[in-house]
C-alpha cells in the first residue's frame, strides 16, 4: 500500500469516526473571500479574539468546527476550505500532490500558504476581531500553518500546527521575523502517516528563530485527533488569548 492509499484510508476512517458529513452542496453555497470558501460560527464580535481553522485532506468547514471551534469559550471562529475536491470533502492540494517529488509538494504548500495570507490580511472585513488571529490546522492544514508562521508571521497571533509535515528546505526560506510568535506543535507520538520527527525538526528550527515554542507529543496516538489533543489545544489557545497580568494589551496588538 502506497503513501496516498494510506492517507485515503485514514481520512475515510476519521470522517466515519467523527460522524461529520462533508457535503459538496454545502461547500457550493458558502461565501467566498480572497479566493477561499469559508464559514463563520455565529457572528464575529470585534471585542473577541479569533481562531482560523484549516482542515485535513478530505475535511471541510464542518470538520474544522468540530476540531478547532472555541466559540463556546467566547472566541470567534472562521473555518476556511481548501480549493480542491477530494472524495466528499476538500483538499488544500491537487489530486496528484503526494505522487509528486518532495520539492514540488513543498512548492504547492508554499503557494497555497501565500494565497491564504491574503485571506488573513483581509480577515477583518469579514470577521472583526481583537488582535491578530491564532491559526490552527491539522495534517494538510498544519503544513500550511507552518508556512504561514515562517513567511507571514506578522499576520498571526500564534500558530498551532497539528500532525503536520515539516520539510527541511523550509529552514532556508525567506522568513518574516516579526515579533516573538508563539508556536504550539501537537503530534501523535505513534503517527505512521506523518512521522512525529516532523514536529521535532520543526521545534528545533523555530527555537533558532527566537520563537516561543511549545512541543507536545501524544504518546499512543497515531495520525488521528485524540480527545487529549483537543483538550490541550483548547487550554493552550485560551491561555494564549489571556493577557499577561502586567499588560492588558490583547495578543497580536
Amino acid at each position: 500500500m502506497n503513501d496516498r492509499q494510506i492517507r485515503i484510508l485514514f481520512i475515510l476512517s476519521l470522517l466515519v469516526a467523527m460522524a461529520v458529513p462533508a457535503k459538496a452542496s454545502e461547500t457550493e453555497t458558502m461565501p467566498v473571500h480572497a479566493g477561499f470558501r469559508y464559514a463563520i460560527t455565529d457572528t464575529c464580535d470585534a471585542s473577541r479574539p479569533t481562531v482560523v481553522g484549516l482542515h485535513f485532506m478530505g475535511g471541510n468547514a464542518a470538520v474544522s468546527q468540530s476540531l478547532f471551534d472555541l466559540s463556546a469559550d467566547g472566541v470567534n471562529f472562521v473555518a476556511v476550505e481548501g480549493g480542491h475536491a477530494f472524495e466528499d470533502g476538500r483538499s488544500w492540494f491537487a489530486a496528484d500532490h503526494y505522487d509528486r517529488p518532495g520539492s514540488d509538494q513543498s512548492a504547492e504548500i508554499i503557494a497555497t500558504a501565500d494565497a491564504l495570507a491574503q485571506f488573513l490580511r483581509e480577515l477583518d472585513s469579514i470577521c472583526p476581531t481583537r488582535g491578530r488571529p491564532i491559526i490552527a490546522g491539522y495534517s494538510q492544514g498544519g503544513d500550511l500553518v507552518h508556512l504561514l508562521a515562517i513567511r507571514h508571521a506578522r499576520l498571526l497571533g500564534a500558530a498551532v500546527p497539528m500532525g503536520a509535515r515539516f520539510f527541511d528546505s523550509w529552514r532556508y526560506l525567506e522568513r518574516d521575523s516579526a515579533g516573538n510568535l508563539p508556536i504550539v506543535l501537537l503530534h501523535g507520538g505513534q503517527d505512521s502517516v506523518v512521522s512525529p520527527t516532523n514536529a521535532l525538526r520543526a521545534a528545533e528550527f523555530y527555537a533558532t528563530t527566537s520563537r516561543d515554542v511549545t512541543l507536545r507529543l501524544f504518546h499512543g496516538a497515531g495520525h488521528a485527533y485524540p480527545g487529549e489533543m483537543r483538550a490541550f489545544y483548547r487550554a493552550m489557545v485560551l491561555d494564549l488569548f489571556s493577557p499577561p497580568a502586567t499588560d492588558d494589551t490583547p495578543i497580536g496588538q
